[in-house]
């Protein structure tokens, strides 16, 4: 995410690599621009928080430099004050004042103290600003976290597990109001994660995927979620079908038939690879289906968060699909395929 016009990121790393304890993290190179956001995802141990703490300046780097606006902040032997980087962090623990009230907590880090009440707003609190914050419910903490942050006079926002302690419908309106905060302000903001879902409420621009403190893959969010690349980044991805298939010419052949396909060739040996929204199930107009054309039978249904669900054998597989209403248990089916994609086996 480099700037066209030559300015300096909002933030870079470097080839940083950094240690916390007996947790190695690194190396890692990313850049921030102005008014992007970043997502770091990865399950618990990747090293999200470690790499938040070493832009924070909390944890000092082992190799390579860390810049904030086009000031270097870290390099080996030299570490800018947390307070003096120009950043604002909210950790997993949310750090309020939990004897003060909601309405103190926001104003005390705010540019306009006399604005608490619209960043309170903004971020959906619905408790009472007057009631100290111990009082309230983690959800509501969450949210005063979050309003003190988005009101700090700092030009680089870190959130840690932002929809942690909220409902699915409160992370999405939290995430919506933060992504829409930072662009109209032209904030930078980096977002980590351990779920896709939330990730992708924040809307990033780019995406920088972790595993045991290595970057597992980086890039921006659009490209990586059409294209993963591997096996293991799609899992990450939302990816949950796989099957082994050879390439052909304008396609691939699987042990479900022949699919197009004029994407990037990954390395190696391939694989077909699809989210659980991108096959559909639908009945098979009297029973058999075109020369050809690889046709199953539904074992089993079931609803889901994401609507209902089909469990098919087909072509010598088992696989996940999702359904059309009417379909019942027994019946013969093929495939509609909206979504799919070519990746390393590796």
């Amino acid at each position: 995410m480099s700037r066209a016009d030559g300015a300096a990121p909002a933030l870079r790393l470097a080839e940083v690599r950094a240690r916390s304890g007996p947790f190695r993290l690194g190396p890692v190179d990313v850049e921030v621009v102005e008014g992007a956001i970043l997502g770091v995802l990865g399950p618990s141990g990747a090293g999200k928080s470690t790499l938040l703490d070493v832009v924070a300046g909390f944890v000092g780097v082992e190799a390579g430099t860390v810049e904030i606006a086009g000031e270097e902040v870290a390099a080996v032997g030299r570490s800018v004050a947390p307070e003096r980087r120009g950043v604002a962090l909210l950790s997993q623990e949310v750090g309020l004042f939990g004897h003060a009230d909601a309405r103190t907590n926001v104003a005390a880090a705010a540019r306009d103290p006399e604005a608490a009440a619209a960043n309170l707003e903004r971020v959906g609190f619905r408790g009472d600003p007057g009631v100290p914050v111990d009082r309230l419910s983690g959800g509501e903490r969450k949210r005063v976290a979050l309003a003190r942050a988005l009101a700090a006079p700092r030009s680089l926002l870190l959130l840690d597990e932002p929809g942690a302690h909220l409902d699915v419908s409160a992370r999405r309106s939290v995430a919506a109001a933060v992504a829409e905060t930072l662009r109209a302000e032209g904030r930078a903001g980096v977002v980590a994660a351990h779920d896709l879902g939330d990730l992708l409420d924040h809307a990033p621009d780019a995406l920088l995927l972790l595993a045991d403190g290595a970057v597992l893959a980086a890039g921006p969010t659009d490209g990586l979620m059409r294209a993963p690349g591997t096996r293991a980044v799609a899992e990450r991805l939302g990816f949950e079908g796989f099957l082994d298939a050879t390439r052909e010419e304008g396609g691939v052949r699987c042990a479900l038939g022949r699919l197009p396909w004029d994407g990037v060739w990954p390395s190696g040996s391939l694989a077909v690879a699809w989210r659980p929204d991108g096959v559909r199930a639908v009945p098979l107009p009297g029973g058999s289906g075109e020369a050809g054309e690889a046709t199953g039978v539904v074992r089993a249904l079931a609803w889901g968060a994401a609507g209902l669900g089909a469990d098919v054998e087909i072509g010598g597989e088992r696989l996940r699909a999702a359904a059309v209403p009417s379909l019942r248990v027994g019946d013969r089916i093929r495939l509609e395929w909206t979504a799919p994609t070519v990746v390393s086996r590796e």
